[in-house]
């Protein structure tokens, strides 16, 4: 700039009255004009860091009337330039619109199950090095052809990241909601039976049978689950006889039946031993394991599933845990919805229990398995958990006299039961238990009549109410029974 003097003054005065104070004090500074070199172009923002951390498979899917649903696995990638690096909370799943809809994620941070109609919490979880979740899409309305990209995103406050999934869909009418009721039959294929559920009052308009080949289920089919996608169907299978044979099996479905002939077994590491006339049988919502109730063993055996959904094979070990030795037989088998907790019915007529097993979330395996509490059990058998973790119904297996389920209320702290009421009291002989998707409606399997229950959720006290035979001629020994 160019030459001169700023006089600046320095000075008090504590009450306006400047003839009682010291005279303020100024001191005159002079500058002479300056030349500043241009420094010329500066070094500019520093260079970006490849950023690769949140990784999805698959890359990309294709939603059809066969295969409604698709699970996205979301990792944290180890290696590269991030690696050891956490993924903070806060990262972002895809904002879906019509005809996608998320069915179900273990991504967020908040405790309790994610489904169709519940609160979306805002916060996602933190995912360590390594550690991954699964956010599930669901297609459920008839439109035109038409695709979608969904992006999952992070920002670490530096740099940030966008993977695109690309989403495509051919015009689709929802199949019909089902349940699938198994019928044992001890060296014999037995039956599995497809059972449509009028959408205004839940009551089974009729069924078939699900097989694409009838003759060729595994024998001994118990008990049943689908995988998220429904694209997978797994059976315990138990057979006695002169050659007893215990074993798993995978089969795929196709528009809703069985694909039998192209079913997939496994014994475990020891035929028999490992799988013990198992029946209930659970998977985790990350499809990494699946999980059997023993009923010949007292025992829980845990299986690995690979990515293409089939059991690893040899990766079947038999679990034998504290606690575990008290169970008499293991009957049936249920998570609750956020997969903390794992719990096994008890068949043993003079000790009627349910066991409660703690869930690691990470790696999928089972310990501090203990009495989960409750009272009034009677062969206890089919499980299952509402989705809001509040309740548990548990059928009681009478063979003579008036059966009934237990309603069940579950400690949010301890996980244990804390007081069990009986409810829906004309199910006699009773074994599986499904609920539907709503948490409307649940239905249960009659060993002997071939009947299958219907009974309405009381909105307000959760019993079950309205409790009516809604098909029957299904045949005797129906055991596992599954929504679709």
């Amino acid at each position: 700039s160019t030459a001169g003097q700023i006089t600046p003054v320095f000075g008090y005065d504590d009450d306006n009255d400047a003839a009682t104070e010291p005279k303020n004090t100024a001191i005159i500074i002079g500058y002479a004009a300056a030349i500043v070199p241009d420094p010329g172009p500066g070094p500019g923002p520093a260079p970006v860091t490849p950023f690769s951390i949140l990784s999805v498979t698959p890359t990309s899917a294709s939603l059809t009337a066969e295969n409604s649903r698709k699970v996205f696995t979301i990792t944290n990638t180890p290696g590269g330039s991030t690696a050891g690096v956490t993924i903070a909370s806060g990262w972002t799943l895809p904002t879906l619109s019509a005809p996608l809809q998320m069915e179900s994620t273990n991504c967020y941070a908040s405790s309790g199950s994610v489904g169709l109609g519940a609160p979306v919490p805002m916060v996602t979880k933190a995912l360590a090095v390594g550690a991954s979740c699964t956010y599930t899409i669901k297609y459920s309305s008839a439109v035109s052809a038409r695709s979608a990209t969904l992006p999952f995103t992070y920002n670490n406050g530096i740099n940030s990241q966008t993977t695109d999934v690309a989403v495509n869909w051919t015009i689709y009418t929802p199949p019909a909601e089902a349940v699938y009721s198994v019928r044992f039959a001890n060296n014999n294929a037995g039956v599995v039976y497809k059972c449509i559920l009028n959408p205004l009052n839940g009551n089974i308009d009729s069924c078939s049978n699900a097989s694409t080949s009838p003759t060729q289920l595994p024998i001994g089919a118990s008990g049943i689950a689908f995988n998220q996608s429904r694209s997978l169907v797994y059976f315990t299978n138990q057979n006695f006889g002169q050659f007893m044979n215990h074993f798993i099996s995978v089969c795929p479905m196709i528009n809703t039946q069985i694909d039998t002939p192209n079913c997939t077994t496994y014994s475990g590491p020891t035929p028999n031993t490992t799988f013990n006339a198992p029946i209930g049988i659970v998977l985790n919502h990350t499809k990494q394991k699946a999980y059997i109730a023993n009923n010949g063993s007292s025992t829980i055996a845990v299986c690995d599933i690979g990515i293409n959904g089939l059991i690893i094979n040899n990766s079947c070990v038999n679990k034998n845990l504290p606690g575990l030795e008290a169970i008499g037989r293991g009957y049936f088998i249920t998570l609750n919805p956020d997969n903390s907790y794992l719990y096994v019915t008890n068949g043993n007529t003079a000790n009627g229990k349910v066991h409660k097993c703690l869930l690691n979330q990470n790696d999928g395996s089972v310990s501090d398995c203990t009495d989960a509490g409750g009272s009034g059990f009677v062969v206890p058998a089919g499980i299952i958990v509402n989705s809001t973790n509040t309740i548990a119904y548990i059928v009681n297996t009478i063979i003579s006299g008036t059966g009934y389920v237990s309603k069940c209320t579950i400690n949010q702290q301890t996980h244990n039961f804390d007081t069990c009421t009986q409810t829906a009291t004309n199910v006699d002989n009773s074994n599986g238990i499904a609920i539907d998707e709503t948490g409307s409606y649940v239905y249960i399997n009659h060993n002997t009549s071939g009947e299958v229950t219907r009974c309405q959720v009381d909105t307000t006290s959760k019993d079950l109410t309205e409790c009516i035979v809604t098909t029957s001629g299904l045949g005797s020994n129906l055991i596992g029974i599954s929504y679709y």
